[in-house]
């Protein structure tokens, strides 16, 4: 039960602060940088919010050492956050999924896919504080 409680908990921490983040992404950095740019400039935040989230979960719910432990609640995490991103995009911009995965291979879409294996990996990477 505890796995499941640090992967949501992981998973909601990090995806509030990317919908706290998006907008002023799209707002602010965008225009000023390009889209690219404008994903890099979220892009420090992000793996800082990662970082702590992470950080707190293997604390909190007292997460064991074992890579594999870690790594599974990173990849179920990614697994939600997959899901929320492709719901976003259909439902928010009104891309197909297909168009969100083509989106991936240009290059925002690839600095995103780093940050997504960054997050995946996070839990496997942090010790506790």
């Amino acid at each position: 039960m505890n796995r499941l409680k640090a992967t949501a908990t992981y998973f909601g921490l990090v995806f509030a602060a990317g919908v706290f983040l998006g907008p002023i992404r799209e707002s602010w950095a965008v225009p000023r940088f390009g889209e690219a740019g404008g994903v890099l400039a979220e892009a420090v935040p992000m793996l800082a919010v990662m970082f702590f989230a992470a950080r707190w979960i293997v604390y909190r719910f007292e997460l064991p050492d074992a890579l594999r432990e870690r790594l599974t609640i990173g990849l179920w995490a990614l697994g939600l956050l997959a899901i929320a991103e492709v719901a976003g995009a259909m439902f928010l911009r009104g891309q197909s999924p297909g168009a969100y995965a083509a989106h991936l291979v240009t290059p925002p879409g690839l600095v995103s896919l780093v940050l997504f294996a960054a997050f995946a990996l996070m839990p496997a990477l942090v010790r506790k504080g």
